[in-house]
């Protein structure tokens, strides 16, 4: 986690991991009802929501993540 100038960036690595790009993910229908939903993504979905950028990269077995959030940006 580092600053940046009026946020703060985090980059996440795992090694020796299968590839996963949470952009890829089929989007979550948040108009129907909690119980009509099947299980899981809506992490994926809030983050990317949330963030003002967001990258991913796979080489190697590596998985790097990068995000970025700045004081004050609106989320649309």
């Amino acid at each position: 986690m580092t600053t940046v100038p009026g946020g703060v960036s985090v980059t996440l690595i795992d090694h020796n991991v299968d590839r996963f790009d949470p952009r890829e993910r089929a989007p979550v229908d948040v108009t129907l009802p909690a119980e009509k939903r099947n299980p899981g993504g809506l992490g994926v979905f809030l983050t990317l929501k949330l963030v003002d950028s967001f990258s991913y990269d796979y080489h190697d077995r590596t998985s790097t993540i990068t995000f970025s959030k700045r004081r004050g940006a609106r989320d649309d």
